[in-house]
């Protein structure tokens, strides 16, 4: 069950990558099975993170995007994984693109 699982999440996210690769020009692997494979390998470890920060406006609390990244950065070096954001703008615009790295390139 958790291996049909497994495949269907990696079929899924195949899908998801090549919308995004046809929508942005950016060039990529042509397969990402092994990147699709590690991610939800590295999924399947994430713990729930620590709420460390306080939003006063709503009077909540939430795990504040530092804390989310060092509890997830050990887990993704474990499957090879590994995510870079780059900042991006253009006419007055800023803005980012998270991209998400496998050590298969």
């Amino acid at each position: 069950m958790i291996q049909e699982n497994t495949q269907k999440q990696i079929t899924k996210l195949g899908c998801v990558y090549k919308q995004i690769q046809r929508r942005d020009g950016m060039n990529k692997s042509e397969s990402i099975a092994s990147l699709s494979k590690a991610l939800v390998l590295a999924q399947s470890e994430f713990p729930k993170v620590s709420f460390n920060s306080t939003n006063p406006y709503f009077n909540s609390s939430y795990a504040d995007l530092g804390a989310v990244i060092e509890t997830s950065k050990p887990i993704l070096k474990n499957h090879g994984l590994a995510v870079s954001q780059l900042v991006e703008g253009a006419s007055g615009e800023v803005g980012n693109s998270t991209l998400l790295i496998h050590e298969t390139g």
